[in-house]
């Protein structure tokens, strides 16, 4: 999935399965099934987003084949279960990082 990002968005900053203990149990990162794809020259900037856009919409659209079960981007949320409604408002974090306007993360059950 690195290769395939990179090639699409130029990205190298992509950490799949990126397992991090001590996160809330609200997150995915404490499974080590989430993802995140920095966008921004560093996390806590705001990055150009259409780059970010490319990746989560990528992501979005092969969600079947690559087991994706949301996306979250720029502030906005994407959900296999709730294809229909399509992208919605994400409330579980505020700013920067919080809100997701600098990384691209995605959750996979498996991590891989």
């Amino acid at each position: 999935m690195r290769t395939q990002i990179a090639d699409l968005t130029g990205e190298r900053q992509c950490y799949v399965g990126d397992y991090r203990p001590g996160e809330p149990s609200t997150s995915n990162h404490n499974t080590g099934n989430a993802f995140d794809c920095t966008i921004s020259n560093a996390i806590g900037q705001y990055p150009n987003a259409s780059q970010g856009w490319k990746l989560a919409n990528w992501l979005k659209q092969h969600a079947v084949r690559l087991d994706v079960r949301y996306v979250i981007w720029d502030g906005e949320i994407w959900s296999v279960a709730r294809a229909s409604e399509g992208w919605r408002t994400y409330t579980a974090g505020s700013g920067v990082t919080g809100g997701h306007h600098d990384h691209v993360s995605m959750q996979n059950p498996y991590g891989d």
